[in-house]
């Protein structure tokens, strides 16, 4: 099959297989409610360059995306997660687009063509492309702009479309997320400069056009920050969520070598074989082109990057996983019939067939934390004898070069767990987002004439907002208040703290409840 077409089949697959958690799934409390209690309130404030969530200043992201997630609630007038999810699916896409048209035209490498195939099917990639977060919109600003220079680099006079677009890449990117989208590139670019013994023509492509169209955009930025919230403001911008968190972060504080231990987990189920041909692409006697070389230079310079910022969580590596996957491929057909090749990646997928036991395992000893409805059997049971049946294409014809139909068998097989997985996401709702117990909150609220609603002991309760669309109090305090005689009340509390308050009407839904505390009881105490 031509390599584009394959390439688009590749990622309509890829995106049929997340459509059911797209149209299906809550937003999670921990940052996507977040996201959009902030957006709510910056359109009753008619603000659009400082955000506050419930009044606190909120200057830990750029406003790019809380911009198109204000853009989606004033076109449809509610918060939908299926127009959300495209920020991170569509830019996945266009990642995977960019590099298979940037390395087929520089590259006739045959290992290429697995390479989309490796990426659309890396766990992590998948996870992120379905998480409503900006990092998946900031790595594909970077790769545009680190493909920009490239098209610089070959040319012997910069175009002036890519000598423009490079600069407006980097402020993008910035402007998604924060200094990494221009920390990644600036570092890289100049280390592979000095390999390729080119430093000298260095301002060539950080020269004053760059520097000048960073300078004007971001300037028009913190004007506006400044304009809207105050020096206080753009200094909380600029300064506490930049280098305090670098030197001395507040959150995520890990150490150095985390992102040595995560990387196995992030490329999984190809992190053996990624890292193990990177390591051989390497060697002081390897061959690489010019084109590989750039990409490892990406990879390794990002890698000692993040590591020495201060604050560290794995999606931060999320930028270096394009360039992995297509700094292997580059060397693959070198090494996919040899033994180790396969063991690398037998090992992972080993592991993978023994989903579904584990699953049922899990479900009998009640280390399960939710209820596991009927799909998910189907979709471990997929994954287990699509794992089995990859291993057998792996090693029977392993001698003939048949590297690309087995990952191809395995990406298949992730990409249909992933879809029969994602139609139990209605059913988990309860569990994994506040949606649901909103909405019978609601439901009791008018049933039983009862306005105040109060939340106790539930993690990040303040963004129910959302949800809710009317006043409501958090409590605060380790142990149950008790109740003054200031009328009847819906407590939201967690389910195994609900018999704290026995004989009392009660509504479980999933892991929380929902106790009605009558005016007479209060009257009472």
């Amino acid at each position: 099959m031509n390599r584009s077409i394959a390439t688009k089949a590749w990622t309509l697959a890829f995106l049929a297989a997340l459509l059911p958690v797209m149209f299906l799934r809550d937003f999670t409390p921990s940052n996507e409610l977040r996201y959009l209690s902030i957006a709510d309130e910056a359109l009753r404030n008619h603000t659009f360059f400082t955000f506050y969530n419930h009044g606190v200043p909120y200057a830990d992201k750029p406003p790019l995306y809380l911009w198109l997630v204000m853009l989606c609630k004033w076109l449809t007038g509610t918060h939908r997660m299926w127009l959300l999810s495209l920020f991170s699916v569509l830019p996945a896409i266009g990642i995977v687009y960019r590099l298979d048209s940037w390395t087929r035209k520089e590259s006739r490498e045959r290992g290429l063509e697995t390479a989309p195939i490796l990426l659309l099917s890396c766990g992590f990639f998948i996870g992120t492309s379905l998480v409503l977060r900006m990092d998946m919109l900031m790595t594909f600003f970077i790769v545009m702009a680190l493909h920009a220079f490239w098209k610089m680099f070959n040319q012997k006079e910069p175009g002036k479309s890519y000598g423009w677009l490079f600069p407006m890449y980097l402020f993008l990117a910035v402007f998604t997320k924060g200094p990494y989208g221009i920390l990644i590139p600036l570092v890289s670019t100049t280390v592979f400069l000095l390999l390729s013994g080119s430093i000298r023509q260095f301002f060539r492509y950080w020269g004053i056009r760059t520097w000048l169209t960073l300078a004007v955009l971001c300037g028009i930025w913190f004007g506006m920050v400044c304009l809207e919230g105050g020096n206080a403001y753009l200094n909380n911008l600029l300064f506490h969520q930049t280098i305090d968190r670098a030197v001395d972060s507040f959150h995520h504080n890990k150490p150095f070598y985390y992102y040595a231990i995560s990387i196995w987990y992030v490329l999984a189920p190809w992190s053996l074989l990624v890292v193990g041909i990177i390591v051989a692409a390497l060697r002081p006697r390897a061959e690489r082109r010019t084109l590989q070389v750039y990409f490892l230079t990406i990879v390794i310079t990002s890698f000692v990057l993040i590591s020495c910022v201060s604050s560290k969580i794995d999606i931060y590596m999320l930028p270096t996983i394009p360039f992995m996957v297509y700094a292997a491929a580059l060397s693959l057909s070198k090494y996919e019939s040899h033994r180790l090749t396969r063991m690398a990646v037998s090992i992972p997928i080993s592991v993978l067939t023994l989903t579904l036991p584990l699953l049922v395992a899990a479900v009998r000893m009640d280390y399960m934390p939710m209820p596991v409805p009927p799909m998910l059997y189907v979709a471990a049971a997929i994954l287990s004898v699509g794992s089995m049946i990859t291993l057998i294409m792996l090693w029977k014809s392993y001698r003939h070069r048949s590297f690309h139909r087995s990952a191809s068998c395995m990406a298949g097989t992730l990409f249909l767990a992933v879809f029969t997985g994602g139609w139990a996401a209605g059913d988990l709702n309860a569990h994994i987002g506040y949606g649901t117990l909103c909405e019978k909150a609601l439901e009791l609220s008018a049933g039983h004439g009862i306005d105040d609603i109060r939340v106790w002991d539930i993690s990040r309760p303040e963004n129910m907002d959302v949800y809710l669309h009317r006043p409501f109090r958090v409590i605060e305090g380790d142990s149950l208040p008790a109740f003054g005689k200031d009328g009847p009340c819906l407590l939201l509390l967690p389910k195994d703290k609900a018999p704290l308050l026995p004989h009392r009407p009660r509504a479980d839904v999933g892991s929380n409840s929902i106790i009605i505390i009558q005016a007479s009881e209060n009257k009472k105490k």
